[in-house]
C-alpha cells in the first residue's frame, strides 16, 4: 500500500499494525481473562499486569524512551480493559 511505501515498511508489516489498531483485542483477551470471569480474578489479573507494566514503577530502572512509552501505552491499554469489563 501507499502507506507502507511512505513509512517503508513491509505491506505485511503495515497490516500488522493497522489490524492491531484499527480492530483492538477484546478486553478480556488484553487481560489474559476468562468473559466471564469475576470481580475477584479481574481485579486480581489487573492488578499483576499493572505490576508489571506500569511506567512508574519502572521509572528507577534506566529505561529508554522508548521503553518508557511502551509501558504507558500497554498501561493504558490494560486500564481501559478493566474498566471495561468491571463496568
Amino acid at each position: 500500500s501507499r502507506i507502507a511505501f511512505i513509512l517503508d515498511i513491509s505491506a505485511s508489516e503495515y497490516s500488522e499494525i493497522y489490524e492491531r489498531h484499527m480492530n483492538p483485542p477484546p478486553p478480556h483477551e488484553v487481560l489474559g481473562v476468562s468473559k466471564y470471569a469475576g470481580r475477584s480474578a479481574l481485579k486480581k489479573r489487573y492488578h499483576a499486569l499493572m505490576r508489571e507494566f506500569h511506567p512508574d514503577l519502572h521509572a528507577s530502572r534506566e529505561t529508554s524512551p522508548e521503553v518508557a512509552l511502551i509501558l504507558r501505552l500497554k498501561a493504558s491499554e490494560i486500564n481501559a480493559a478493566y474498566q471495561a469489563m468491571k463496568g
